[in-house]
C-alpha cells in the first residue's frame, strides 16, 4: 500500500499542494482527477519518489519512501511519465529491456528477454520489436513504453506493487485508450499491483476506476467511489462547467 499523511508541496513560495492524506492499494484502480494547475503531476512525484521536496510522510509497503534506495524504489512501483524524450535509434525490444535494469544481476538475459516478449504481447506491441522507436508514432511509443514500466514490475516477490501513469491517454485514440484500461483492470485482477492513473476523461473513469482522488488548486475536493465523488457540484466547482446539457451527459447515473 502507499500511504500518505498531510502532504504538502511548496514551491518558490507558491502552495502546490496542501493537505493531502490518502491510500493506494493492491488490486486497485485509482484516478487522480482535476483541472489544469490542481497538482495532479506533482501529487503523482511524490507517490513515485521523484520529488523529495514535500512536507508530510509518504510510505510504501509501511516503509517511508526516503529510506528506499533508487533500486528498491524500481522494483515496488513503475512511473509512466506524461512526456518521455528519447530519441536515440533504439530497437523497441532494447527500449523495454531497460525496464529490466533492476533485476541485471538476479535473472539471467535470456529469461529479462522473455518477460520483455510477454510485455510488448500484453500490449500488442510484439511485431515491432526490432523496428526502431524513432519510426513510431506517438500512440505506438506510449505503448512500447508502458511494457517497459510492465516490465519493471515483474518479478517473484509477494511486495505490492504499483503502476503510476500520468496521462497515458493522451496520444491514443479511442480504441487504444478502451484496451488500455482493459489491460490494467486485468493487471490488477492477476497480479499483485495497484494503479494510480491522471486522467481527465470523466466517463473513462467512471467506467474502469475503483476510486477517484479529486483535486482542486491544490486541496482534496473528494476521494472515493466514482459515483459519489462524480457528483455535479464537484464537477461544477472543480472544472468551472455549468451548462446543464453538459452536466447531464456526465452525471454517473446517466453514463453507462
Amino acid at each position: 500500500m502507499i500511504k500518505i499523511d498531510d502532504v504538502g508541496v511548496t514551491k518558490n513560495g507558491y502552495s502546490i499542494l496542501r493537505s493531502i492524506s490518502a491510500e493506494f492499494k493492491s488490486g486497485e484502480v485509482v484516478a487522480i482527477m482535476g483541472s489544469n494547475g490542481a497538482g495532479k503531476s506533482t501529487l503523482l512525484k511524490v507517490l513515485a519518489g521523484v520529488s523529495r521536496n514535500f512536507s508530510g510522510a509518504t510510505q510504501i509497503n509501511g516503509r517511508s519512501i526516503r529510506y528506499y534506495s533508487p533500486e528498491e524504489l524500481a522494483r515496488v512501483r513503475g512511473v509512466l511519465s506524461q512526456q518521455i524524450a528519447l530519441e536515440f535509434p533504439m530497437k523497441v525490444i532494447e527500449v523495454v529491456l531497460l525496464g529490466r535494469f533492476p533485476y541485471r544481476n538476479v535473472i539471467s538475459r535470456e529469461g529479462n528477454l522473455k518477460i520483455v516478449r510477454d510485455c510488448l504481447d500484453q500490449v500488442g506491441m510484439s511485431s515491432f520489436s526490432d523496428r526502431s522507436i524513432t519510426t513510431l508514432s506517438g500512440g505506438e511509443k506510449q505503448r512500447v513504453h508502458l511494457a517497459r514500466v510492465l516490465a519493471q514490475l515483474r518479478d517473484n516477490s509477494d511486495e505490492c506493487k504499483f503502476l503510476l501513469l500520468d496521462e497515458p491517454l493522451a496520444s491514443l485514440d479511442i480504441g487504444q485508450q478502451y484496451k488500455l484500461l482493459k489491460q490494467l483492470r486485468l493487471l490488477v485482477k492477476r497480479r499483485n499491483v495497484g494503479v494510480v492513473i491522471i486522467v481527465h476523461d470523466l466517463n473513462l473513469a467512471r467506467l474502469f476506476c475503483d476510486k477517484i482522488l479529486l483535486l482542486h488548486k491544490g486541496d482534496m475536493v473528494a476521494q472515493g467511489p466514482p459515483e459519489e465523488v462524480l457528483s455535479i457540484d464537484n464537477i461544477q466547482n472543480c472544472f468551472d462547467v455549468h451548462d446543464m446539457e453538459f452536466l447531464h451527459f456526465n452525471d454517473p447515473s446517466s453514463i453507462l
